[in-house]
């Protein structure tokens, strides 16, 4: 028999269109699959967020509007039922950070601190750092801005949370006719709080010794609690014209919107697949087409459809792995490049799951295209 010749066009198109189907729906499956994976182990269902008090013309000329006395602590806390809370105190001296950066030279900016009980936090502070450095846990959005907006228009390279976390600050503090020097490193990314926080005990010192006399009360509380009480507490607070910041709302919507949008790329991944499983079985048919004349000998000799049909499945056989193969391999450049500039929740696991769940899709296709040889096969030995 002669060799069989897929036409070179129709070849390029088939492995092409369905390398980018394979690719598009390996990555959409892993992203899905880290999304799923990451709410599953965090899912407790509850709720941790921030309040504070509504903004008003008169609080613009009295700040003491805005905060919470001790009292009020309590008396809110306790109407909210609440399962943990802690009030966000403040830094109550100036802080200057700054860092040297190649080509750059020296970026400096004010900041400020606060601080919150350590069992309210999502992430821990390391206790191995030097007596002179303060861990400082920055919002993962603070990063986000910077990668996707700050830095594409400066013409800046972006930067992933390993490398930030490598980058030692300078901190200058100012009070009380006192000026600290200490050095900063990041500790991790928030996504419950948008603040800068530094550890309780560590602020507490250093208000102490650079600003003794200025005693403030808390703009903001940190509340834990349960998600089935989430509409009492709004409720609640609309009443007493406190405000909840709706960091979860919003991501919770970006959620969906996400959710929505990787289903509709992997149906889409799925017409490019099917459309390119239709190509090569299409060719496949063009083949034994070519090949009627020989076909019809080993009828007349006596043989049976299964010994032909090694020769007619190698090409699509061959060309199935060229397409799944690369497609997993690109997918995996791709998730390393996500790890470089993101953080978790682009692990190994999850690319785990969309590597087993393509090549079963692949074995689909394969076995699709046995079945329908097999069939056309049959049809011409009758």
């Amino acid at each position: 028999m002669a060799k069989l010749k897929i036409p070179s066009f129709n070849k390029i198109v088939t492995t092409l269109g369905g390398w980018v189907g394979f690719t598009v729906l390996t990555v959409s499956i892993w992203v899905f699959a880290s999304a799923y994976l990451s709410e599953y182990n965090n899912q407790d269902n509850t709720q941790h967020n921030t309040i504070f008090k509504k903004s008003s013309l008169f609080s613009t000329f009295k700040q003491d509007l805005n905060t919470f006395s001790e009292t009020e602590v309590k008396q809110i806390t306790n109407e909210l039922n609440l399962i943990n809370h802690g009030v966000f105190n403040s830094s109550t001296f100036r802080v200057v950070g700054s860092v040297e950066l190649p080509r750059m030279g020296k970026i400096a900016t004010d900041l400020f601190f606060e601080s919150l009980p350590n069992e309210l936090l999502d992430i821990p502070f390391p206790k191995d750092l030097a007596e002179n450095t303060i861990p400082i846990i920055i919002p993962k959005n603070y990063l986000n801005l910077y990668n996707l907006g700050f830095s594409r228009s400066q013409g800046l390279p972006q930067v992933s949370p390993a490398i930030i976390k490598t980058l030692v600050f300078n901190l200058d503090l100012y009070g009380n006719n006192k000026h600290l020097q200490y050095k900063g490193k990041i500790a991790g990314f928030t996504t419950r709080y948008n603040t800068l926080l530094i550890p309780e005990k560590t602020l507490e010192i250093l208000n102490q010794e650079l600003s003794p006399t200025k005693k403030t009360n808390p703009v903001k509380i940190a509340i834990h609690y349960s998600q089935n009480q989430e509409s009492a507490i709004y409720k609640t607070l609309d009443k007493r014209n406190i405000e909840i910041e709706e960091n979860n709302s919003y991501f919770s919507y970006l959620q969906k919107t996400g959710t929505i949008l990787l289903i509709s790329i992997s149906l889409l991944s799925f017409l490019i697949i099917t459309l390119s499983g239709l190509l090569i079985i299409s060719n496949m048919n063009s083949a034994i087409e070519k090949e009627s004349t020989y076909i019809s000998r080993c009828y007349e000799m006596g043989y049976h459809p299964k010994q032909l049909m090694r020769q007619f499945l190698r090409p699509s056989t061959i060309e199935t792995i060229t397409i799944v193969i690369p497609a997993l391999v690109f997918s995996e450049i791709l998730r390393l490049q996500f790890l470089r500039i993101m953080d978790n929740p682009w692990t190994f696991q999850p690319f785990a799951i969309a590597t087993i769940l393509t090549i079963g899709i692949g074995t689909l296709l394969w076995l699709f295209q046995i079945r329908k040889l097999k069939y056309e096969l049959n049809k011409r030995f009758q």
